[in-house]
């Protein structure tokens, strides 16, 4: 039996959505800063991956004990797909050549039900120019992605709404009607939006009965439109390039050989153990260079963790390996992300007293302590009190001297309550939000060797959490290489438990390369708790933020691809860590954005986050080259995209666009500088526009700078109506589209004084914009994303203008730019008004968010 304990839930203050600059330097300044030592730690973490077992000679890996091994580039003939064979009015893109991932989108007039689904796969494969049989392309699986739990959004609602009313009264003063209904409006939206549930189809392409590793089809489907997209990739040629000669026991005996030459191998389970038992090996096809090869896919369960293998079906060639588990180097009290800030209380469940005792165990979460601090002795249990619950918030458990075992009074317990207390927030959180549930979740703290990474690291993935005591913690050591209890660090604990919440959501099988599986872990830490910091207490020793993947990290405008993947120089670089900076920063821009037009803003990304990765990664193939790096973030954002048809779209398109990573080459994306207008103010919003990408791949999968390949021309327009025949305003084309400080291609057009005043007396004003190259060609519009991607236009984005009011805030005050010396905790510890103040000004000079 659950029992509640006494503890009682304090509201979460709804924090202002804050973003973060780090310094007033350039980008080649702060790039060269990170080759200083604190930087650059001499860690094991940071061993380059030997020759042979990397794609790319400059890039780095983790060491896993078991050295993973990547695919090499596929090479495949041309293909010239027959579009005029798809549904008329489709969007999206197709493949360039045999074997590439593609995507379509569908809008909503086209109504396409999931008993359609096996006719529509046949069009788009004749699309393909297909001449195999079409039933090797066939239907395997389906999932279904839940709705928001009703009570947890309907009491999102009431506080978003109350908050963005006292939001914007102390920016505008006294609320206009309009202003309010628009709140209102927003609001509905949601309401809707997290009713809504997904089903997903999954088509596999077998030859022969075998599986083609990698590759298929996904389908998703929304109630209320039919299809949305179909994604993924087929191979029109197979080339077979070795025979079947090893058994299924002959590949689990050379996969177990291959993984106990470097670490030791799991004990089995005890009898009676939940335990669920490894999946038994699989024969599949894998796609490999030019040709593909019969592979044996097994898992091996070694002490630190599980690793995937898969084998040449002929020779037993190790042909590609991935670890299934992620380190990171580096009703209770609980501590927020920064614990030097302060604490609250937080509720949660655990099972009834056993023996008169209880313990930190529900149901679907146990935390145990391994005692590394040299002060713990078993598990944390408490005595049941005959309350009617249990209460962990009393002494000494809730003693908060946490830093150093050292210090008087030191506390070893309050580790274990933070961490079952933030992962079942974060559980419930998956739940409340649509998301796919996780899996019962193992939780161990206070360890000296989390999965064999020592004892300043802590790992996650596959439903189990490892978190390293850190060496500063059992120390006086000061050094920028050692770390604290990462137990005590909130956004280190949900950042763990996003290696198991990103892959659980994955329901159509692809594949989630390692820098898209750590930025998502660092946006789940950073979205769970409105901190852009991820290990500010965890890595309290440095002097300041990382560039270089090891924390503390922010999410700030120095992650932009494919810049960001060369900072701090070969062999210093905590690679798919770092790499991972570029996709938690568009995600958490793009989430600012949101927040700019409501408090639920976050609230409703990541719930359309939780149903785009129902259908992210399929055909991609997990490397470390740029290519695949930069593939994979831009599947992302294609899976995103569908999900947002409203005036949302451009904030979407925006926040990926600060990060470097747009849907097509050339594009055209817009954003404005103040969503709430004064209609009192002299001054119109400032439009940032966005022209394109600013680089491109050459054939070793590298990306070269090509500054032409952007657009570079843009026309905005501004109307008070959303078919621009109100109040018409345009700025002309302009050309100064051009790489700025933020390492993107960009511009900036302040609305004329005069125009604001004939466009202010109403209550909106929509915007859009057009891009060209430089020769007046290659046409881009903001209300088409991506070239046309989605197939149906978006509706405008618009900005609100109140009709009253005075700001109440010091508008023209300096705008606060935290020291390297206050990064780590400024944004908890701001007074609402000053970030009121700081945010308000930088989103009228053009900054993100």
């Amino acid at each position: 039996m659950k029992m509640k304990n006494l503890l009682r839930a304090c509201a979460l203050s709804a924090s202002l959505p804050l973003l973060l600059v780090s310094s007033s330097c350039d980008r080649k300044e702060t790039a060269r800063n990170q080759n200083d030592p604190a930087a650059t730690p001499d860690r094991a973490d940071a061993t380059p991956t030997p020759p042979g077992e990397q794609t790319q000679a400059t890039r780095t890996e983790t060491p896993y004990r078991v050295k993973p091994v990547f695919l090499p580039e596929l090479q495949r003939p041309p293909l010239t797909p027959n579009r005029e064979a798809l549904p008329r009015g489709v969007g999206g893109d197709l493949p360039t050549y045999d074997g590439e991932p593609f995507q379509l989108n569908f809008g909503a007039d086209q109504k396409i039900e999931p008993g359609r689904s096996g006719e529509l796969v046949n069009q788009v494969l004749s699309a393909l120019g297909w001449q195999r049989g079409a039933e090797e392309v066939r239907e395997s699986r389906r999932a279904a992605a839940p709705a928001a739990r009703g009570e947890a959004v309907e009491e999102a609602i009431k506080r978003a709404v109350a908050e963005d009313e006292r939001r914007l009264s102390g920016e505008m003063g006294r609320l206009s009607e309009a202003t309010k209904k628009e709140i209102r409006e927003r609001a509905e939206r949601l309401r809707a939006e997290a009713a809504r549930t997904q089903d997903v189809l999954v088509y596999d392409q077998r030859v022969d009965g075998v599986r083609v590793e990698h590759t298929g089809f996904v389908l998703a489907f929304r109630p209320d439109r039919g299809l949305t997209s179909l994604s993924g990739r087929v191979f029109n040629r197979v080339d077979i390039a070795n025979q079947r000669r090893l058994t299924e026991e002959d590949a689990a005996r050379l996969a177990a050989e291959h993984v106990s030459k470097t670490t030791k191998l799991a004990p089995p389970p005890d009898a009676g153990a939940q335990q669920q038992p490894p999946p038994r090996p699989e024969l599949v096809l894998l796609p490999y260079a030019d040709a593909m090869r019969y592979a044996w896919r097994v898992d091996v369960a070694a002490e630190e963790g599980v690793y995937r293998l898969w084998l040449d079906a002929e020779s037993g060639e190790v042909l590609q390996l991935e670890p299934l588990f992620k380190p990171d180097s580096g009703n209770g009290l609980v501590f927020d992300p920064d614990p030097n800030v302060g604490t609250r209380e937080l509720h949660f469940e655990v099972n009834g007293p056993s023996a008169s005792n209880y313990s930190l165990v529900n149901s679907r979460i146990d935390v145990g302590n391994s005692g590394a601090d040299g002060q713990s002795s078993g598990d944390l249990t408490i005595a049941d009190a005959s309350t009617g619950g249990a209460n962990f918030n009393v002494p000494p458990i809730n003693g908060t001297v946490v830093r150093r075992t050292s210090q008087t009074d030191y506390n070893s317990r309050f580790q274990e309550v933070n961490a079952f207390a933030w992962v079942a927030h974060t559980m419930k959180y998956v739940d409340d939000w649509g998301g796919t549930a996780l899996p019962d979740m193992t939780v161990t703290v206070n360890h000296n060797n989390p999965c064999g990474f020592g004892t300043n690291n802590a790992c996650g993935g596959g439903g189990s959490i490892t978190m390293g005591i850190g060496r500063a913690t059992t120390s006086a050591s000061t050094s920028a290489n050692d770390f604290f209890n990462s137990a005590i660090d909130a956004t280190v604990v949900t950042h763990e438990l996003g290696h198991t919440l990103t892959p659980t959501q994955m329901t159509g099988g692809g594949t989630l390369i390692g820098s898209a599986d750590e930025g998502l872990a660092d946006y789940w830490a950073a979205t769970i708790h409105n901190n852009p910091t991820f290990g500010g207490f965890w890595g309290a020793n440095r002097a300041t933020h990382s560039q270089t993947g090891f924390p503390p990290r922010l999410a700030e405008t120095l992650d932009v691809f494919p810049e960001h993947r060369n900072m701090g120089g070969a062999g210093s670089n905590n690679q798919v860590h770092a790499d991972g900076e570029i996709i938690r920063w568009a995600l958490w821009s793009a989430r600012t954005g949101m927040l700019s037009l409501s408090s639920l803003g976050s609230a409703d990304l990541n719930a359309k986050l939780f149903k785009a990765l129902n259908t992210h990664g399929v055909g991609l193939t997990n490397n470390l080259t740029d290519r695949s790096v930069h593939d994979s973030y831009r599947d992302l954002l294609a899976k995103l995209a569908p999900q947002y048809t409203t005036g949302n779209a451009n904030k979407l398109m925006a926040g990926f666009a600060r990060a470097g990573i747009h849907l097509s080459e050339r594009d055209a994306v817009i954003d404005i500088s103040d969503d709430w207008l004064e209609r009192g103010s002299a001054t119109g919003p400032t439009f940032t526009v966005w022209g394109g990408r600013d680089y491109q791949f050459n054939m070793g999968s590298n990306t070269a700078t090509a500054a032409t390949n952007f657009n570079t021309r843009y026309q905005i327009e501004v109307a008070n109506d959303a078919a621009f025949t109100s109040n018409l305003i345009s700025s002309g084309f302009l050309t100064n589209i051009a790489v700025g400080a933020d390492g993107v291609p960009s511009a900036l057009w302040a609305l004329p004084a005069a125009n604001w005043t004939t466009l202010k007396a109403a209550d909106k004003i929509y915007y859009r914009v057009t891009t060209t190259d430089g020769a007046g060609a290659n046409s881009r519009s903001s209300l088409q994303p991506g070239n046309n991607f989605l197939g149906n236009a978006v509706d405008p984005p618009y900005a609100n203008i109140n009709e009253s009011g005075q700001c109440e805030c010091e508008c023209a005050s300096a705008a606060v730019v935290p020291t390297a010396k206050s990064f780590l905790s400024w944004a908890t510890l701001l007074p609402p008004l000053a970030a009121l103040v700081w945010r308000r000004r930088s989103r009228r000079k053009g900054d993100a968010g």
